[in-house]
């Protein structure tokens, strides 16, 4: 079985902030082809943007047996999208969602494991902190495969790794860092895709460190038997980052020594950003032992030190756009287009058409 649907932004009752979804579901090329027909218009910018010569990262050599063990389903998925979108196979590569980050982007994350939360179930998620007028390129993507695991993400148009999970896999959210540019082999997408298919987080950790990213972010990850852990990348190498007594939060700056941080450009933001990861901790440690995806999006919705809070306002180039909160384990994800202040989440299941 196949299908795909996008839904509109607003639902019956008026309520408005919801985000489209993207729906496909069979076999991953079959499902490919429904997405690639769906994105076409991206992905055929990403096309004509690769440079001549240059090989997508799921076709290069280097990784054949790499994808092959983690993820052996995306290469079909990879030339459905490229059948789907009519592009040559060799020029179907993720579209990138915008320019790089300014220092004024800011974004807040936490991973809480199942003894810190009420139903014994991990949960993570994130606020998306980026220009105002991102939150209407927003995409949730659930693609229910058969015989391979399946994704279920907010995403942008081209783009397959999104904020969100792989059944089977992990929970991956992001955060910049601007503390220099890795030096790794694997593209950002390329390796936030495959650390979503890795089973534990002990093996996105192997991954990094064997691998390297070319980017500077900082993500929080979450596999679904509860294990947890925060990996900061930057021009001074990869640093691993650990939770205290089940949860951990992060913003948008290196806490993890002074190999990385000297890297880091000396702004005013940074204490801001410690501001924000502090903030959070306290709110999600306020309830610890009883949290829930409820809990999770009151925290993010706090207002302490506005406007450069948690939930931020009124800022030209930087408002909290999202946030998103998944429950793996459920196989669900709960996400907000715009303030979660402002707007009520809606759930998404990878096992009905919520």
């Amino acid at each position: 079985m196949k299908r795909a649907s996008t839904r509109g932004t607003s639902d019956p009752s008026g309520a408005e902030g919801f985000v489209p979804v993207l729906d496909a579901s069979g076999a991953p090329y079959e499902a490919g082809v429904i997405v690639g027909h769906a994105w076409k218009e991206s992905l055929r910018y990403a096309a004509a943007s690769l440079p001549a010569g240059e090989t997508p990262w799921w076709m290069d050599r280097r990784f054949a047996r790499l994808v092959s063990r983690i993820a052996p389903h995306l290469p079909d998925l990879y030339r459905g999208m490229a059948k789907g979108a009519g592009v040559p196979e060799g020029r179907c590569v993720d579209a990138s969602p915008g320019g790089p980050p300014a220092l004024t982007d800011g974004c807040t994350s936490f991973a809480i494991q199942p003894s810190a939360t009420l139903d014994g179930i991990p949960i993570s998620g994130q606020s998306k902190d980026t220009p105002p007028a991102q939150q209407f390129r927003f995409v949730v993507l659930r693609l229910r495969l058969s015989g391979a695991p399946s994704l279920l993400t907010l995403t942008y148009s081209g783009c397959l790794w999104g904020h969100g999970f792989a059944t089977g896999g992990c929970a991956i959210f992001r955060n910049s860092l601007y503390a220099g540019e890795g030096a790794g082999l694997l593209n950002y997408d390329a390796w936030g895709l495959l650390a979503q298919h890795c089973r534990r987080v002990e093996d996105v950790i192997d991954l990094t460190r064997r691998y390297g990213v070319s980017s500077s972010p900082h993500c929080a990850v979450a596999d679904e038997a509860g294990g947890v852990a925060g990996i900061e990348i930057a021009q001074g190498g990869v640093a691993v980052l650990r939770p205290a007594r089940g949860v951990y939060t992060h913003a948008n700056r290196v806490v993890s020594g002074e190999r990385l941080r000297r890297f880091e450009p000396l702004t005013p933001l940074r204490q801001n950003s410690l501001e924000r990861e502090t903030r959070l901790r306290e709110r999600l440690m306020a309830d610890h032992g009883r949290l829930t995806p409820q809990l999770a999006f009151m925290a993010l919705c706090d207002h302490t030190r506005h406007p450069l809070s948690i939930c931020r306002h009124e800022a030209p180039r930087c408002i909290t756009t999202s946030v998103v909160v998944v429950e793996p384990t459920r196989r669900r994800l709960h996400c907000t287009r715009g303030n979660p202040c402002r707007h009520w989440p809606r759930t998404y299941s990878l096992d009905a058409d919520a």
